[in-house]
């Protein structure tokens, strides 16, 4: 929760909240291993002319573009550090 409370702007983009979204929720997740087999994504908007509420699901390929465009940006882990005695 500590990214989504550092991370989020009022004016993020629709990418940007989709992937602060992934994001969030990927760190929330009790598996090492995120694709689009373990999460789905809808995005719910309001038309600009007609008004009316659009729904739309990400494909697995989108969702996974996402998930992999997060991977890329983390930074690496650290190594363990050796204890001495």
């Amino acid at each position: 929760m500590a990214s989504l409370k550092s991370d989020y702007k009022a004016d993020l983009t629709l990418d940007a909240a989709v992937t602060l979204s992934l994001k969030t929720l990927t760190k929330a997740m009790d598996t090492t291993a995120q694709s689009s087999e373990k999460v789905e994504v809808a995005i719910l908007t309001r038309d600009p002319v007609s008004g009316v509420l659009v729904q739309k699901a990400l494909t697995p390929a989108e969702i996974d573009a996402v998930l992999l465009a997060i991977k890329a940006s983390a930074p690496p882990a650290e190594a363990p550090r050796p204890t001495t005695a």
